[in-house]
């Protein structure tokens, strides 16, 4: 097995960054991957916020955009999903009829038989072909005509809901993303613009430690890496609209090319960064603002987070105003769109924070090791059910993380309560070392009522998925970047559970 401390390459970092200031003009580049078809419209759209943004600061807010399109066209996409849907049903439902009729006779055997046929070939059909049966319920591809490939515009000002950016450069052949070509477009971008707020945008799917940005974790580093290379300065504000970045791990890898990240440890509809960001450029139009501030009014412009919106769009129920319709266009869906959870990261402050989590690891590791495992577990399975969004608990699971401010406090009430334990001052003193480390890492979040006690933040903690038959841990173990004291704890503990 590999280890995992080999998962990331040392790459070349950009010198620190110097004292935050206040800046008038701010140049955004957005890399957006638009390459998956179920949220292709909806990431086409979003060009349409940051147009908007332009429109809102023309005299301050200059920028650039890249897009990678999988150029599916409406009709295609409902085609796939039509066939996913039926196609399998039908053929359990024949299958289901022959087998009841041979093993039952008649036309009660066929019945039965077809009806047994019909939810195993239901069940198929959800299981294989979930996804592409979601095309059926996503809405066309919006105004913006239809192409294929990337393209990359100047950023221009708002005028229709189609993309009115103008196009600088465009490969028609171009089938998946070069995180390669995507650092040397945002380094050179950067490096033109050096006494501009640098603001970076990224947006497509992301899995904590695992990928962001449609990238996998290793390649969006690296990205990172030569753009601020090529630039000679980090990002000043780093915009992942990808859904579960909000976590220390992936934090950690990318802490040396950014001064903040704006990040959701949970869902991120799609657009509801980019709007955020596009309300708070007008709010702070005619005003210099330092990076934080600025990120700090992108999340108090996210609109209070909701469940409703993700049932109301897939389950059709009546929306409200500022709720998400399926009658409505990728361009006004984007606008109404909110991240679940919005963390304003310092990144100066995450080593801290990952050397006071690798010392707490440290001593839970003697805990586990003295077989005081169960109030550990139990801490653990209520962080990473905080929440519980339907969408996204398969993946939380899978990858086992959960919300580091509900983990700690939840055992630091256990320990309160008297848990056993040989060190429960050693334990009280690193949960409030991570506590208050914790706050002065995140330094402003928006948080949704579903996610009550979350802090914006996750990290990988002990579970019995991670476990393989013969107890050794599997590959799933978070990147090089988690503390090492910690990735051992996560790693003593599961394996005790």
């Amino acid at each position: 097995m590999q280890q995992a401390s080999a998962m990331f390459r040392p790459v070349p970092t950009p010198p620190p960054a110097g004292p935050e200031k206040p800046m008038r003009n701010i140049h955004v580049v957005s890399l957006i991957d638009a390459s998956e078809e179920v949220i292709e419209p909806l990431a086409v759209a979003c060009v349409e916020n940051l147009e908007s943004a332009r429109s809102n600061s023309p005299n301050q807010l200059t920028g650039a955009v890249f897009v990678q399109r999988s150029g599916t066209s409406p009709e295609a996409k409902k085609m796939k999903a039509t066939l996913a849907s039926t196609v399998p049903r039908a053929v359990g439902f024949g299958l289901g009829v022959a087998a009841g009729s041979y093993l039952l006779g008649g036309l009660v055997g066929a019945g039965i038989g077809g009806a047994v046929g019909l939810v195993v070939g239901s069940t198929v059909a959800n299981r294989l072909f979930g996804r592409t049966q979601l095309l059926a319920h996503i809405p066309d591809n919006g105004s913006e005509p239809f192409w294929k490939g990337s393209r990359t515009y100047e950023l221009g000002e708002n005028r229709s809901d189609a993309i009115d950016s103008k196009v600088v450069a465009e490969d028609p052949g171009a089938r998946q993303l070069d995180p390669k070509a995507m650092g040397t477009f945002l380094g050179q971008e950067m490096a033109a613009h050096p006494d501009k707020m640098a603001v970076a945008h990224v947006f497509g799917h992301g899995l904590a430690y695992r990928q962001a940005a449609g990238l996998q974790f290793t390649a969006y580093r690296e990205m990172l890496s030569q753009a601020t290379t090529l630039a000679g300065r980090p990002v000043d504000l780093l915009l992942v609209e990808s859904c579960l970045c909000g976590n220390l791990e992936s934090l950690l890898a990318t802490a040396p090319f950014a001064r903040y990240a704006l990040v959701s440890e949970e869902v991120v509809s799609a657009g509801a960064i980019s709007h955020a960001f596009s309300k708070a450029v007008g709010a702070a139009a005619g005003q210099e603002v330092t990076p934080g501030q600025l990120g700090q009014a992108v999340v108090r412009s996210n609109p209070e987070a909701g469940a409703r919106d993700l049932f109301s769009f897939f389950f059709g129920l009546p929306p409200t105003q500022d709720e998400v319709s399926l009658d409505d266009t990728p361009e006004q869906m984007v606008k109404k769109t909110t991240a679940e959870t919005l963390a304003l990261v310092d990144l100066g402050q995450v080593e801290a924070l990952g050397q006071a989590v690798d010392r707490l690891g440290g001593v839970l590791s003697q805990e586990v090791r003295d077989g005081l495992t169960p109030a550990i577990q139990a801490a653990s399975e209520v962080a990473m059910r905080t929440g519980g969004d339907p969408m996204l608990v398969g993946a939380k699971r899978s990858l086992a993380v959960g919300d580091l401010n509900v983990f700690v406090s939840c055992l630091a009430e256990i320990y309160a309560s008297g848990a056993p334990s040989h060190r429960p001052r050693e334990v009280m003193t690193a949960l409030d070392e991570v506590s208050r480390q914790l706050q002065k890492t995140v330094v402003e979040a928006s948080i949704s009522p579903l996610f009550a006690d979350s802090a914006g933040l996750t990290v990988q903690l002990p579970s019995r998925d991670l476990v393989v038959i013969d107890g050794q841990h599997n590959e799933r173990l978070s990147g090089s970047a988690a503390p090492p004291r910690w990735k051992e704890f996560v790693q003593l503990a599961s394996a005790a559970m």
